[in-house]
Order: structure tokens, then C-alpha cells, then sequence
């Protein structure tokens, strides 16, 4: 994989990444990147649509990953792989944070929850068999 220092783009708000991906985009088949990782799910939307009015083809001629939160992704007006985390599992765990911290119990001071493909939404849940407490979490999460 190659990058340069000017593809790496780092922004607040909405107001110019769709200029900026418009002229990231812009530039001849061999100075522009192949792929596009926006990792900031509320800027999805104005930096495709900057993508659009370049007139690049995705994903013949740009691969774009975006971040979203699972089960509501941001609306995508293109062909995109979406990445990001399950909310509804992001929820579950922090139930069981209060609820150990409430019985007197350790509470770890991180948790790390894997990322996930759309293409992995038709399997099951992980936290569909949960127990009520953070086995499951000790078990399959790195935790400090």
C-alpha cells in the first residue's frame, strides 16, 4: 500500500471535505489514491458526494471503506464497504460495566470491542448468548 502526506486529510466538520475529496480525486489516475477511508461517520455523506462530482468511477477506479455504527449506517450514495461497530453491543457492555461496578465487582478500565464488516451482519449477534456479566468479554476482548 502507498500513501503520501497530502492524502492524509484530517477535519472537524463537514465544511470543506467534500472540496477536499473533490480535488483528492481530481488528480490523474497515477498521483490520486486507489481507496478512500473516511473514518468519521458524519462526514460520509459530504465526502462522497465530493468523490461524486470528480467524476471517479467507485469502486472501478476508487475502493471506499467508511466508518458506521451498526445497526443504522450512514446512507452511502455509492458502492462502499462499511466498518464500524455494533451499537446494540456497544450498549450491552456498558450495562454490564454499571451493573459489576454496582455489585462491588473489578471493573476493567478498557474494552476493546472488535470491529466489523457489513458482510458480517447475517450472522448472529455476539451478545444475542450473554450471561449477564463480562465472561464473554475476558474471553474474546483484550482488557487492561
Amino acid at each position: 500500500m502507498e500513501t503520501r502526506p497530502y492524502w492524509n486529510l484530517s477535519f472537524d466538520g463537514t465544511y470543506s471535505i467534500g472540496n477536499a475529496m473533490h480535488l483528492l480525486t481530481r488528480l490523474s489516475p497515477e498521483d490520486r489514491p486507489d481507496s478512500l477511508v473516511i473514518s468519521d461517520d458524519n462526514l460520509v455523506e459530504a465526502g462522497l458526494t465530493g468523490v461524486v462530482a470528480s467524476g471517479v468511477k467507485v469502486p472501478d477506479d476508487l475502493e471506499v471503506v467508511v466508518h458506521c455504527n451498526f445497526p443504522n449506517p450512514p446512507a452511502a450514495i455509492l458502492h462502499v464497504k462499511k466498518i464500524g461497530f455494533d451499537c446494540r453491543e456497544l450498549l450491552h457492555v456498558c450495562c454490564n460495566l454499571i451493573d459489576m461496578q454496582r455489585r462491588g465487582e473489578p471493573v476493567p478500565l478498557e474494552v476493546q470491542l472488535p470491529a466489523i464488516c457489513e458482510d458480517e451482519l447475517g450472522a448472529p449477534t455476539r451478545h444475542d448468548n450473554l450471561s449477564g456479566n463480562l465472561a464473554w468479554a475476558q474471553q474474546n476482548r483484550a482488557m487492561r
